[in-house]
């Protein structure tokens, strides 16, 4: 299962959720605040600056271009 930090109004964050909604792929969504940042640089060594950020479980994918070409070469 995917989670998917989130912020508002972001559009690519709505279009990371209606791609895993397309696609049958499970997902919860998150917001993101400043604890969830600092927990994503402390174990991915990873600055989140922008949202959504994506992890397949441990897996950091990253945003909604990556969570397409993630699932493309599947």
């Amino acid at each position: 299962m995917l989670t998917i930090y989130t912020g508002e109004d972001c559009i690519f964050c709505e279009k990371a959720i209606q791609f895993c909604k397309d696609q049958n792929i499970k997902y919860a969504d998150m917001p993101i605040t400043e604890y969830v940042k600092a927990i994503i640089k402390f174990e991915h060594s990873i600055e989140a600056k922008t949202v959504p950020q994506i992890f397949n479980g441990e897996e950091y994918i990253g945003g909604y271009t990556d969570l397409v070409a993630w699932v493309e070469k599947s």
